[in-house]
Formats: structure tokens, sequence, C-alpha cells
């Protein structure tokens, strides 16, 4: 799930404050991959049949489940199909499920909504249709419901893993660090130390929470059983650099760029670090770089800016100030040309 917005200041790493790691967020019960924070929203539970293979219950921990994962080959078509039976009086709970996952694997998150809150209305009480209007819900930014519907799903199912890793992410996005912090160490719990998104996310919580050695240790874990996850390295790295240990810093980030020498955000990252070791020729080389991957990078120029004129080099410094304002970075801008540095 990668929630794509990011805290920035001058000085710090592009990922600091991370947000949850982030998967590409797929609707209830399965895992997808993506970069910083991950977000294990998992795949609907439809079955051929219908829903009736989800066991619904109420379970209490130690015991797991993991539903049936079922994607949708072409999703447009079955919004089409499925309009056409609910049109026709099949206004069942099995066919708004299908159409809401259909909208959702389309980005419809509002549509999507609105079908998962019309199955769960018809279907009766339901871990899979909780969980699903909580996704939903998430992906349409509104975490207080989205928490209301995990919180559901956990009522009708106390071994869902995922709605524990769900709702914890939407507590880290309302800001409530120790909810999510609880939420991530039941998921670990039941899955026996095995989530990695998990394990992740209880990092950022404990990193927002101050406790810099716990989370090092989630980090350490997770590089254990994923030597080549760069995120975990940068988040790492991000910790380090909070704490002034640059050089460890920079060490991770080497490691990390070696890895996924075409990740914009980690020569971004090195940048800011080879500032903080006053190394600032490496620091322009990392900022182009990180520029040339991605020309419309705002807080690349916005930095490679501010060092600029650090440097004397005010027409250049100017210029990248610029380009950051006209993507949306404008105050150093601004503040410059009432300075009299910048035209």
């Amino acid at each position: 799930m990668a929630i794509e917005t990011y805290s920035y200041k001058k000085g710090s790493p592009l990922h600091s404050t991370p947000m949850p790691v982030m998967l590409p967020l797929t609707p209830p019960i399965s895992l997808s991959r993506g970069r910083f924070p991950f977000f294990a929203f998992a795949l609907l539970c439809v079955l051929a049949l219908g829903l009736s293979g989800c066991n619904q219950g109420v379970k209490k921990p130690p015991a797991t489940r993991e539903a049936d994962a079922y994607t949708l080959d072409d999703p447009g078509k079955v919004v089409e199909q499925m309009s056409q039976r609910i049109a026709q009086n099949q206004d069942t709970a099995r066919n708004r499920q299908l159409r809401g996952q259909a909208y959702f694997q389309l980005s419809q998150y509002d549509l999507a909504y609105k079908d998962f809150e019309a199955a769960a209305q018809k279907g009766g009480k339901s871990a899979v249709a909780a969980f699903n209007l909580g996704t939903a819900a998430f992906r349409l930014n509104q975490m207080d419901k989205a928490v209301s519907a995990f919180t559901q799903a956990l009522e009708l199912d106390g071994a869902m893993i995922k709605a524990y890793s769900n709702r914890g992410l939407a507590y880290l996005a309302l800001d409530q660090n120790e909810k999510a912090l609880n939420d991530f160490n039941m998921a670990l719990r039941l899955s026996q130390n095995r989530n990695r998104e998990a394990l992740f996310n209880r990092a950022i919580a404990y990193e927002r929470l101050k406790d810099f050695d716990r989370a090092l240790a989630d980090y350490d874990a997770l590089l254990a059983m994923q030597p080549t996850n760069t995120s975990a390295m940068a988040n790492k790295a991000e910790i380090y650099w909070s704490i002034k240990r640059f050089p460890e810093a920079r060490k991770l980030l080497d490691q990390a760029i070696k890895i996924s020498p075409r990740d914009a955000d980690l020569y971004f990252s090195r940048a800011v670090i080879m500032e903080g070791l006053n190394e600032l020729q490496a620091a322009l080389q990392d900022y182009g770089q990180a520029l040339a991957l991605r020309s419309n990078y705002a807080e690349a120029y916005y930095n490679r800016g501010l060092l600029l004129v650090r440097l004397n080099k005010g027409t250049a410094g100017c210029e990248d100030l610029k380009l950051a304002c006209s993507l949306g970075l404008c105050d150093r801008y601004e503040e410059s040309k009432k300075l009299g540095l910048c035209n």
C-alpha cells in the first residue's frame, strides 16, 4: 500500500517522519508490495460460489486465519456485469462485493466504499465485509471510519491479522502512535513474529515515539529476513541521521544504492547525510543524481538550491529554488526574493 505523501523539512532525509511501510493497497486479505510505508491491505475474500467459504465466526488469539485471496482479472468487465445484475433485481451482497472489489482495483474508492457498505447491510455481520469497508475508507482518507470498520471486523474475527495491521496504519495516520503500536504488536503475536509488514510498521511507530533502540532492533530483525530491503535501510539511516550518527547513516545508504541504483529517494537521503558530514560537493552530486532520475523532484531542487546559495553560487541556487517553487515549494524562494538574493 506506497501512502504517498511525506513530511518534508530542510535538513532531513525525505523519509523523515516516515509513514508506515507502504505496500500497494488492495482490498482485504493478502499482501502487496511497495515502498515506504508498508500497507498490508489484503485482497477480498470472494469465492467462486460466494462468501460462504470465509469463516465469519468470532475467534480469539492465538488462532489465526487467512482468507482466500481473489483477484479480478478484468475489473472493468466485472463492473459492467455486476451493474447489469444489480439493475435486474439481483442486488445481492455477493454482487455488491464483487463490484466493490472491481471498483477498488480500478482505484474508484468512493464507489467501492458504497458497494462494500451495501454488501455489509445486505449480508449481515461479516468480518470480511467490515474489513473491505475499512480498506476503502482508508483509501478515501476517512481514517475514523477505517478504524471503526477494522474494529468491527476484529469483533467478529479476533484472529484477522490484516485487520490489526490495517487498523494500526489508520492509527498512525491519525497520529495515535501508542494504539498503532498495540495493533502491530498483536499482528506480530498472531503471526509468530513472521509478519514483515507489521514489523516494519512497528518500527515506524517506535520511531515516532522516539524509542529509537526498539525501532532499530525491528529494522535489524527485518533486514535479517530481507537483507535487500532498501526501505528498511533508508528508515534505519533516518534514525541514525536524527541522532547524528552520520557515518553509519551514510554506510547504510551506500548499501541501499548499490541494491537500488535508480531510486531517486535514496540519493536524496544520502545527499542530506553528506551535508551533515560537510561533504558538500558529494551532496551536490547526489542531489543531481536524484534529479536525473526524477526531473520533477521539488525537494531535491529546494535543498540543492539552498546549498548552492550557501556556497555563494546564488544564480544557480536561485534557479533551483525557482524550479522548486514551480513544483510547490516556494517559502525560501519568496524569502530570498524579499532579501534581494534572487530576482
